[in-house]
């Protein structure tokens, strides 16, 4: 049972901090794809 326990406690901690970090990542990831669309845009320029 205390095995049972400590192996839980980890994954409650790492659910409280995957819903921390979710809104940070909704606003992170758009403006990564962003980055990378325009990286895409200008580099497929510099080749034409």
């Amino acid at each position: 049972v205390p095995n049972l326990s400590y192996s839980l406690e980890p994954n409650c901690e790492r659910l409280v901090n995957l819903f921390s970090y979710v809104p940070y990542s909704i606003f992170f990831i758009p403006r990564l794809a962003l980055i990378a669309i325009s990286f895409l845009l200008q580099t497929l320029f510099w080749l034409n």
